[in-house]
């Protein structure tokens, strides 16, 4: 149309594309890494697998997935155009993005998940190096606490993944869709364990309502945690740092 704004909001559109789709694969690779590091503790200790593999397939299928997907609809951010270009050779998975995914954002995620399934331990009376109780009441109890652990880790990512302040980034406004996800999260999460034959079927247990602040709980210490490592990656002049 001969109009140099079009040329304009046509590069910002561009730009926030590309930075939606690391969005996605960043949150989704956090995911997988806090379904494969349960694994990994049950391979390489004496611990019990924390996370059923049915569980980790409703992850990997149910709860990041409307979230995953609002991300990639993040409207453009105001910082969108004050970057300088890239080098059209720039992966999309760039060097910081995937040591952001896969050092803190996965590891704390899966931290979150195990910190739930030792903590049902504790509340029965385990110990450190004690024996672990494998019978389905209190087993699924733990596996249900290390979902909900796992689900707490994915809520706060979702809005560690956006830009801007953190009040910004915890807005509901900006993207409807971020919305819609958290609920569509929150509400499978509740129907998984809730509902009698489908908690049985995820090996999960109807645990008291109160193991519900796990979610508040486990998000509130990975946002505090995300926005130390943004104060401190500013401080120490690490490019590509998110605002």
């Amino acid at each position: 149309d001969d109009n140099f704004a079009t040329i304009v909001a046509a590069m910002e559109e561009g730009r926030s594309i590309k930075q939606n789709i690391r969005r996605f694969v960043s949150y989704v690779f956090t995911s997988n890494v806090a379904e494969l590091v349960p694994f990994l503790v049950y391979i390489f200790t004496p611990i019990p697998l924390p996370l059923a593999v049915i569980q980790a397939l409703a992850v990997s299928l149910g709860t990041d997935l409307v979230p995953a997907m609002a991300l990639g609809a993040e409207p453009p951010s105001p910082q969108t155009l004050t970057a300088p270009p890239e080098p059209p050779r720039r992966p999309l998975l760039t060097r910081a993005l995937a040591l952001r995914t896969f050092l803190f954002y996965g590891p704390l995620e899966a931290g979150l998940g195990l910190a739930g399934f030792f903590l049902a331990y504790a509340l029965h009376g385990w110990g450190p190096f004690a024996a672990f109780d494998t019978s389905p009441p209190l087993y699924y109890q733990a596996t249900t606490a290390t979902f909900l652990g796992i689900v707490a880790g994915q809520i706060s990512c979702l809005f560690a993944q956006r830009d801007g302040p953190l009040r910004e980034r915890l807005s509901l406004g900006r993207n409807p869709l971020v919305a819609l996800g958290l609920a569509f999260e929150l509400a499978l999460t509740v129907a998984l364990i809730y509902v009698p034959g489908l908690n049985r079927f995820f090996h999960m247990a109807a645990v008291p309502p109160a193991w519900l602040l796990l979610l508040p709980v486990g998000a509130t210490l990975f946002v505090a945690l995300d926005v130390g490592r943004r104060a401190l990656a500013r401080l120490i002049g690490a490019g590509d740092v998110p605002r």
